[in-house]
This record gives C-alpha cells, structure tokens and sequence, in this order.
C-alpha cells in the first residue's frame, strides 16, 4: 500500500486543526470556555499521536522496501534454483528412462530366476517334509534308546551294587582263607592224625555193622516190602530223578544228590532240598529202622572257597547237617542214627565230566530194618 508524502500530510492536518477551531469557536466564546481548553489539550494529544504515527509509517516503509529488494533478490535465486532444478529434473528423467530399461529387462531375467527359485522351494520344501518325516522317526527311536539307557543305567547301578557287595564278600572270603589256610598250614600234623584215627574210627565201625548185621538182619521179604513202600512215597522225586531208592543186605538205601539239597558250594539246605527232605523223612517214619546211617559223598574236585579242610569235613558236615534235621523232626532218636563221611572214595559213577561228578556228590541215608 502507497501512502501521500509527509509534507502534505502536515498540511492537511493542520487545515483540519484549523476548522476544528472555526467550528469551535463561537460556541466556546462564552460559559464553554473550560471545554475549549480541555479539547485543545486533547487536540494536541491527537497531535502527537499523529506525528508518532507518521514516524511509524515512515520505518514501515523503510522495512516495506528492504523486504522488496530481498523478493527481487529471492527471485532471482529462485529463478537459478528452478533452472538448475529444471536441468536436474531433465538428467534424472533421462537416467530413469534409462534405468526403466535396464529394469525392465532385469525384471524378466527376475521372473525367470523367481521361477526357478520356485522350482527348487518346491523341491526342497519335499525334501523338507521328507526330512521332516525322517527326523520324526528317528526322535521316537531316540526315545526308545533313551529308555533302553534309563533302564541300562539302573541295571548297571544295580550291577555295580552287587558287584561291590561281591568284592566286600570276596574281600572277606579271602581274609578267612587266609586265616584257615595259616590255620590248616599250622595244623597240618593234626590233621593227619585226625584223619588216621577217623580212618581206624571208620574201619571199627565197619566192623561193627557187619557185627551187628550179621547179628539180626532183615530178611529179603522184609527189605522188598520196605523198598516198595519208600518208592511209593517218593514216586515223585523219584521221577524227577532228585531221589533214588534201593534195597539190599537188611537195608533200604535213599539216595539225594547234593545238588537238589544244599545250597550251591554251602552246607545249608536249600528251599528245594528242605522240601526234598521234608517228603524223605515222611517215608523214614513208616519204615521200623532199628537203626539210621546218614552218609555223605564228595566229587574229587579239591575244596576251594569253604571254610573246611578237604573235602573229609565238607562230606561230614553235610552228612551231620542231615542227622540233625532229621533229629529236630522227630524223624530218628538220637541213639539210633549216626553219621559218615566218605569224601570221594566210594563214587557211584566213573565220570570225570559234570554229570559224573554231579552222580557222585549225594547223601545216602541207610535204613537198617
């Protein structure tokens, strides 16, 4: 907006001024006089308001032209930018057209390259799924293997258990056989001497018997009627070939192998052998025994891993084992059975191999009648 020059502007304000004061003065010449003089001094109030203005208006104008010369300025920068941006645009358009070629020939090589990629997914996703299947099977034989394991750690731990246990009794074994062989290794001229006295022990008592049997025996009726009977209370372990019976010379020999009696390598019965015996002692009470020789038998295998001698004790301390049991049952008096111990020296059977040896390890029990 363009304002008047100052000068006239001054004029004008004072023509104003002036018939502003015309105006007024005829009503101000008489009682109105006080008002006159308050709107002179309002006047001049206006006045310097007015000149404050103008002053403004004259630096607005000064602003007012500097802001022109810096839009003329702008727009000559702005004309250069739109020109550089111009040539800029022009390149770019050329260097995208050109690259829109290039794309659009990469964008087939693309489409083709995405179809094999396609291709393979495809194959590989199979491949995947197959893989997939196979993992599956091989995770539930994994779990079937683990399985195998828990129960292969706990066999193991229990192995381990038993086999530290085997070593303590090993341990404990091989101090006794220690201790019985610096016993035996000491007692050695003891021994044979027991062993010669039990031999003229054993040649009296032979004599004995054939003494006493020649002195009353029971005839063959009666030794046939006691050995059919033994037979029928046995029929079953006789069957099972545990027990054998067999009558002569005034008496019924019972036969138990060692084996179906005692526990392996001990001297105390086992659960079958008590069982065994239990039935043996049922045909003994029918039988009238004048008198009950229990006698024991060995293999000739040396002792090994028992807490006897030789293989003397081993048979006596079966053969005793026996008398006592059948004593504690009621089964004999005690002054009408005793005891012998042959060892290996009346074997039944020549076999050196298992089953000989087995034949020959037994306990007879002769019912004299």
């Amino acid at each position: 907006m363009l304002l008047p020059p100052k000068k006239s502007r001054h004029t004008a304000t004072r023509l104003a001024v002036a018939l502003l004061s015309m105006t007024l003065v005829a009503p101000l010449s008489g009682c109105f006089g006080l008002k006159v003089r308050q709107l002179r001094t309002e006047n001049q109030m206006k006045e310097a308001r007015i000149l404050q203005l103008e002053q403004d208006m004259t630096a607005l104008r000064d602003e007012n032209s500097k802001l022109q010369q810096q839009v003329s300025t702008s727009d000559g920068k702005a004309n250069a930018a739109r020109m550089a941006l111009t040539e800029t645009t022009d390149s770019r358009t050329r260097e995208m057209t050109k690259n829109l070629t290039t794309s659009i020939e990469s964008e087939a090589k693309l489409k083709a390259d995405k179809e094999q990629l396609e291709a393979k997914a495809l194959a590989l996703e199979t491949q995947l799924a197959d893989a997939r299947a196979s993992m599956q099977q091989v995770q539930k034989q994994l779990d079937a293997k683990s399985e195998e394991l828990v129960e292969a750690r706990k066999d193991l731990l229990e192995v381990q258990a038993a086999s530290e246990a085997s070593t303590r009794k090993t341990t404990e074994l091989s101090t006794q056989l220690e201790s019985k062989s610096k016993e035996a290794t000491v007692s050695t001229e003891q021994v044979a001497q027991l062993t010669s006295q039990l031999r003229q022990k054993t040649d009296e008592l032979a004599a004995a018997q054939a003494k006493f049997v020649a002195s009353g025996k029971a005839d063959a009726e009666t030794v046939a009627k006691a050995e059919e009977a033994a037979k029928s209370r046995l029929a079953s372990l006789i069957t099972a070939s545990k027990v054998s019976v067999a009558g002569s010379d005034g008496a019924v020999r019972i036969t138990i192998l060692s084996d179906d009696l005692f526990q392996v390598g001990k001297v105390e019965f086992s659960e079958e052998g008590k069982a065994s015996l239990a039935s043996v002692a049922e045909a003994l009470k029918s039988l009238a025994a004048k008198r009950i020789v229990v006698a024991g038998h060995t293999d000739d295998t040396p002792v090994k891993n028992m807490s006897y001698a030789d293989n003397w004790e081993v048979a006596s301390a079966r053969a005793n084992e026996v008398v006592r049991w059948l004593v504690a049952n009621s089964v004999s008096s005690p002054e009408k059975i005793v005891s012998e111990s042959h060892a290996f020296y009346a074997p039944t059977s020549a076999g050196k191999d298992a089953a000989g040896k087995k034949q020959n390890r037994r306990v007879e029990i002769i019912v004299e009648l």
